[in-house]
């Protein structure tokens, strides 16, 4: 084997690495799951193949400003959009995400995560303060039309 094969091979394993790692992140999956299916792959096709959790992980934080980059420029040419946020509990974290939905002529109606952020609290009064920053972070408070909250507190 010469030494372009050998860098064509290596480019082949790391556009299937990255394919690995947009899928794994644009259909919801687990990174966890990668490790299973990761195994799958190097058994029925190729020995080397070697994109688990830590991997894919790390992959999928090289896409991560490519992916900001690409929100930011949809939300500048949307003229209205609708936020969500939920939070969620996981033992000592306080999980808030904030998500935006616009709708474009040529895409049709996208739902985009913006930020996602542990909070040191659960009063009305931090997660407004968090909700009201990052509209003004990614300049799209004067777009919001509408807002959905599943934040009732009820203990």
């Amino acid at each position: 084997m010469t030494s372009q094969d050998a860098l064509n091979e290596r480019k082949v394993f790391a556009a299937q690495e990255g394919l690995m790692a947009f899928h794994t992140v644009k259909r919801n999956h687990s990174f966890r799951s990668v490790d299973c299916t990761s195994s799958i792959i190097r058994n029925l096709f190729s020995k080397k193949f070697t994109c688990a959790r830590t991997k894919c992980e790390r992959i999928a934080n090289v896409f991560a400003p490519f992916a900001l980059r690409e929100v930011l420029n949809d939300l500048r040419e949307a003229k209205y959009v609708s936020v969500m946020v939920d939070s969620s509990n996981h033992s000592n974290l306080k999980l808030v995400p904030v998500l935006v939905r616009d709708f474009a002529p040529t895409r049709g109606i996208q739902v985009k995560v913006i930020e996602f952020q542990n909070l040191t609290g659960e009063t009305s009064e931090i997660l407004v303060n968090h909700i009201l920053s990052v509209l003004e972070k990614y300049k799209i408070t004067e777009k919001v039309i509408a807002f959905c909250g599943d934040n009732c507190n009820t203990n």
